[in-house]
């Protein structure tokens, strides 16, 4: 079951999306819409798209962080 408190996006959530023909740029907007709605402060302070370029390589992969450099 999903955690409202942690909300993830999964490939089988991108692959429904893909399929519903909503492209990448759609799908960033809304999800930016929705954590808005959850917390605004979050996107208001730029935390969220800080936390998403932490999480991205300079190959513009998913990248993984430690909980140690998410600390520092």
């Amino acid at each position: 079951a999903e955690d409202p408190r942690a909300p993830r996006f999964t490939v089988a959530q991108y692959q429904q999306i893909k399929k519903e023909g909503v492209a990448m740029g759609e799908f960033f907007e809304q999800q930016m819409a929705q954590l808005r709605a959850w917390r605004a402060d979050v996107v208001d302070s730029g935390l969220a798209l800080d936390m998403l370029y932490l999480h991205t390589t300079s190959m513009g992969t998913a990248g993984a962080r430690s909980l140690e450099e998410l600390r520092a």
